[in-house]
């Protein structure tokens, strides 16, 4: 006894475009043309549209105006560096003044502290009191700040 669903075995019959009675009916497969006929241009994506699209908003585009409106601040490291590149001559390095560097040593003594104390106090290296006040050394702006904090003063550059 066969199987259920198997076929049956022996020879094919030709067919006769004709159906029998107790014979297998299979649909026969069709070959459907592929839309690219050419096989080497199969890849090629000729039905794709890539013509470029620009999305943008009205946000955006009142935003990158209200920018290019405001000036923006700058360093002063930066607005420095600029003035170099637009200068014609030299370029005179800003210094500390020499009455900004006596007040720094009379309120050290009004404190009664020495440079090297006053450089543990400050986080300075080594030195650093002793070169600022015999004028061979420019303080950063960051040790001015410091300076003006701790000795409550208002030291600045000229």
């Amino acid at each position: 006894m066969a199987a259920y669903g198997a076929l049956p075995r022996g020879p094919t019959p030709a067919p006769t475009g004709k159906i029998e009675a107790g014979a297998a009916c299979l649909p026969t497969p069709t070959k459907l043309p592929h839309p690219n006929p050419n096989p080497c241009n199969r890849f090629k994506m000729d039905c794709q549209d890539w013509t470029p699209t620009t999305i943008t908003s009205s946000k955006a585009t009142a935003t990158k105006a209200a920018a290019a409106s405001t000036a923006r601040k700058v360093a002063p490291e930066v607005a420095h560096a600029r003035k170099v590149e637009q200068a014609d001559g030299p370029v005179k390095p800003k210094q500390l003044a020499p009455e900004s560097r006596q007040e720094i040593v009379s309120k050290r003594a009004a404190m009664k502290k020495s440079q090297v104390e006053l450089n543990q106090l400050c986080n300075f290296p080594v030195n650093t009191i002793r070169e600022i006040e015999a004028g061979r050394l420019t303080p950063t702006i960051g040790q001015l700040n410091t300076l003006n904090r701790i000795l409550k003063t208002g030291l600045k550059m000229v």
